[in-house]
């Protein structure tokens, strides 16, 4: 595979929330808001933390990073923490729980997919990976079923991955697909579609046969996703020049779903992650 320079945000030693929109349509958002309290420490030196994502309940978030970091933090009192051992020195980005909340998937460089066992919080490598060798994953999310999980990665790269009963998996991989990087997977939980985003071919749906559609974009550099728990179909996308886009998915042909987007003028600096506000 061709290397892939890309430039990476580094968070150290605190996670920074750079935006929480509690609208229903987002695009409507005419000013961001800085949210402050407890800075939680992880460390005194940069752990090239690349992703956090919450599980079901009893609620714990995984948070990943350079080397194979991987540490579970506690929901209702963070300081509460887990170190876990990844077994990899790979560089390790995006995560998945499953939607049973029983498990994660977390992906990383080199073609690294591990999976995580909340019930006695083994760390294994997901077995099967020689198709995807090589290719620094970016983006996984597990479907609205929990069936099918996809992994993205540099170079267009987009598989669906399914657990056999062999412990192999069944790795399918998405024909369509383009050239850029894929920055972010995120499935919305009520229909079963997902939106995909990338750096240069703009933002695209992948429907329950796992087809990709792509739905525009391709004006900009996008960065994440985020869909919801919520009736409405809808997900939320950023992208460069402080860019947030309303993706209207549409359930009987993801073909027709759509983008509105807006610049959020008031906001300086540039927008690296979206996450769902929770209770």
């Amino acid at each position: 595979m061709p290397e892939h320079t890309r430039s990476r945000n580094w968070l150290t030693v605190a996670f920074v929330v750079l935006l929480m929109f509690a609208s229903t349509s987002v695009v409507a958002a005419e000013s961001s808001h800085e949210i402050s309290g407890d800075i939680i420490w992880l460390a005194e030196n940069d752990l090239g933390l690349a992703d956090v994502e919450s599980g079901s309940a009893p609620r714990m978030a995984i948070v990943v990073g350079a080397s194979g970091y991987m540490r579970l933090l506690d929901g209702e009192d963070p300081t509460i923490q887990i170190e876990l051992n990844s077994a990899d020195d790979d560089d390790l980005e995006a995560i998945s729980w499953h939607p049973r909340g029983e498990s994660a998937l977390i992906v990383g460089d080199n073609g690294t997919v591990l999976r995580y066992t909340m019930d006695d919080h083994a760390v294994t490598h997901v077995g099967g990976t020689s198709v995807i060798e090589g290719t620094d994953l970016k983006a996984v999310s597990w479907n609205t079923a929990g069936s099918w999980a996809y992994f993205g990665g540099e170079d267009g790269w987009l598989w669906a991955y399914h657990d056999t009963e062999d412990g192999f998996g069944e790795y399918i991989l998405l024909e369509g697909t383009d050239n850029s990087t894929i920055t972010d997977i995120d499935c919305h939980p009520e229909v079963p579609l997902c939106v995909v985003t990338t750096l240069e071919d703009g933002i695209g749906v992948i429907d329950r046969d796992h087809s990709l559609h792509w739905i525009g974009g391709r004006e900009r550099a996008w960065f994440g996703v985020d869909c919801p728990e919520k009736v409405y179909p809808d997900c939320s996308a950023i992208g460069d020049d402080r860019a947030l886009s309303l993706v209207a998915l549409h359930e009987a042909d993801a073909a027709y779903s759509s983008l509105s987007t807006k610049t959020v003028t008031t906001l300086n600096g540039q927008m690296t992650s979206i996450h769902t506000k929770s209770d």
